[in-house]
């Protein structure tokens, strides 16, 4: 597939090669199918159909197991792990609101969270009544992760391109695959590929196929990507450390990591090699020099740095009606530390 554009200038053109399939689980998955479906359409002799029955179902077992481990992780981090760090910090921060917005006398300025925690009204923070804590409580308030905005800003960003890394091959894989033309089931099946000795090229996949592809691979790991990245972002905004925002940072890596890991650690050497030897094409099969090739994935880093911002801003139930008030009262009492 070419863009529909004028091909004059065609040393402006590039040939985009194709690519072989991800080293992950699922892209085992997707070799193992291809791979297997094609063998059979080309040798109908069930001298191998066996065989290579069980290795597609053990490839989507294995998948199955990965995604479902991650959400079983997710689940669990939500329930076990987030609820605490949440109800800490919006226990702290109510505390500090209730305190610091009151008047010399102690008259209130004060509104109430749906959960309860004191929120108090812009104009009426009273500076004096946080010097009256204690070095204890004034260190609890200040390592409140929205105190210092810039640095949790810069961790979340950093968490979400590594979401956005993984979403962005998986979004590619999917439309590489499914984008193309379906061809019929078995009888054109040897047609959907080329093979040029080891290494199997995908053309097009039969409507059957895609639909497995879709529903059972691509979506289940786009939705476990979506939802990690929402619990990634609140578990680092709750966490009221900021040497534990880092470690907390690396451990979600982990979880983003888990299909590598498996495949690295389950996959033997001849399914890792056919993972490798099967390639799938671009969308476009050449691209001309503008302004989107050049330049369209750096527009990457503006949708993440707009969904952090919406995130601190807006999204985040964390600590709903934030006041930003912390960040000039601790950058005083950090000041003394340093």
């Amino acid at each position: 597939m070419v863009p529909a554009q004028d091909d004059d200038d065609d040393e402006e053109l590039v040939e985009i090669p194709a690519e072989s399939l991800p080293e992950n689980i699922m892209g085992f998955a997707i070799a193992s199918f291809i791979r297997d479906f094609h063998a059979q359409a080309a040798d109908r002799s069930v001298k191998r159909m066996g065989l290579r029955g069980v290795r597609m179902s053990v490839a989507l077992t294995i998948v199955a197991f990965t995604v479902g481990l991650q959400a079983f992780i997710i689940y669990e981090t939500k329930q076990l792990v987030t609820p605490p760090y949440v109800q800490a910090i919006r226990t702290v921060y109510s505390d500090f609101q209730n305190l610091t917005y009151r008047d010399d006398d102690g008259t209130p300025h004060l509104v109430y969270t749906n959960y309860g925690g004191a929120r108090g009204i812009p104009g009426h923070y009273n500076h004096n009544h946080f010097q009256a804590l204690s070095a204890e409580e004034q260190e609890e308030v200040c390592s409140i992760s929205l105190s210092q905005p810039w640095f949790i800003f810069t961790l979340l960003f950093i968490w979400g391109i590594a979401v956005t890394e993984s979403l962005r091959s998986t979004i590619v894989l999917m439309l590489r695959l499914l984008l193309p033309s379906a061809t019929k089931w078995k009888e054109d099946m040897r047609e959907s590929v080329e093979v040029n000795g080891d290494t199997m090229t995908v053309k097009s996949l039969p409507t059957c196929v895609k639909f497995a592809f879709c529903w059972f691979l691509f979506l289940p790991k786009l939705l476990v990507t979506f939802v990690l990245l929402w619990l990634g972002c609140r578990f680092l905004v709750a966490t009221m450390s900021f040497g534990d925002v880092l470690r907390n940072a690396v451990a979600l890596t982990f979880i983003l990591g888990i299909p590598e890991l498996m495949f690295r650690v389950l996959v033997p050497m001849r399914g890792r090699l056919e993972t490798t030897q099967t390639h799938v094409r671009s969308v476009f099969s050449r691209e001309r020099a503008n302004v989107f090739t050049y330049f369209g994935t750096f527009s990457l880093l503006f949708v993440v740095g707009l969904w952090v911002v919406l995130y601190m801003t807006w999204i985040q139930d964390v600590l709903p009606q934030y006041n930003w008030d912390v960040h000039i009262t601790c950058d005083d009492y950090l000041s003394h530390l340093r």
